[in-house]
């Protein structure tokens, strides 16, 4: 499982910290297992995250084929 965070200036969470926030803070199973931190979510034209390109994102970071990818606001 694969998410993005999208962090703004000055913010310092790094990949690691928010895995390990996603492990207390849920299912172990459901950590992911990449965290990208992004500048910005990419968004289509409704203005809602654009997965293939979050896909193609995460497949760069990992080096391997991204298949599925869940987007979720969290607040």
């Amino acid at each position: 499982m694969h998410a993005a965070v999208a962090v703004g200036p000055g913010a310092g969470p790094t990949e690691q910290q928010l895995r390990c926030w996603a492990r207390e803070h849920g299912d172990a199973r459901c950590a992911p297992d990449t965290v990208p931190i992004l500048p910005a979510i990419p968004l289509n034209g409704l203005g809602k995250p654009d997965l293939p390109a979050l896909r193609a994102l995460a497949g760069e970071r990992s080096g391997r084929a991204v298949t599925a990818l869940g987007a979720r606001r969290v607040v």
